[in-house]
């Protein structure tokens, strides 16, 4: 349910940990906003990107340009990103306003830090929603969206196929709601 972490760096992750992991056995906020964002708006269509480098280039990899301004942006997508600015969030508002279609690549309004609990996307999608009065389409965890991805990629059955997460209200209750 993070839109920072690129793949690889989940693998590499998980290989520290002892677990091997093959290309197509990851999946990503990222790739999987960017997977759904080509399901709603035409290919090379301008998209605003709230989010860091990895959401970003996903974005870009799934044949979308990047907006920087609100009047060119055909979607709006938000992924974490610890620089955003008044700006940035305020050109996503407006570019909602316009009718760019508002997705929010997950819904996690706080992240462990080492201090305690840190903003998440979430936050930074509340901002935006709380200005424009638009409800996004939340691609990861609760949503089915990342989940059925996963399945198609693993050609696996939801009924035989097992969620493991750390929060109830987003990992345990996505695969719920995908019929895992």
């Amino acid at each position: 349910n993070n839109a920072t972490a690129s793949p690889e760096s989940v693998r590499s992750k998980l290989r520290r940990m002892g677990v091997e992991v093959g290309g197509d056995a990851v999946l990503t906020s990222s790739e999987a906003s960017a997977a759904f964002l080509r399901g709603k708006v035409e290919a090379g269509a301008s998209v605003m990107v709230v989010g860091e480098s990895v959401l970003r280039e996903e974005i870009v990899e799934a044949g979308f340009s990047l907006a920087t301004r609100a009047d060119d942006a055909r979607a709006v997508v938000v992924g974490l990103d610890r620089q955003a600015t008044w700006s940035s969030l305020t050109e996503a508002a407006l570019a909602v306003r316009r009718g760019a279609l508002f997705i929010a690549a997950n819904p996690d309004v706080t992240f462990p830090i080492e201090r305690g609990l840190a903003l998440g996307s979430g936050a930074l999608v509340a901002a935006i929603q709380a200005a424009t009065g638009v409800e996004p389409m939340t691609v990861g965890k609760p949503e089915p969206h990342l989940y059925t991805q996963a399945l198609a990629r693993l050609d696996a059955a939801p009924e035989e196929t097992l969620a493991i997460g750390d929060r109830l209200e987003t990992d345990i209750l996505g695969g719920q709601r995908a019929g895992i």
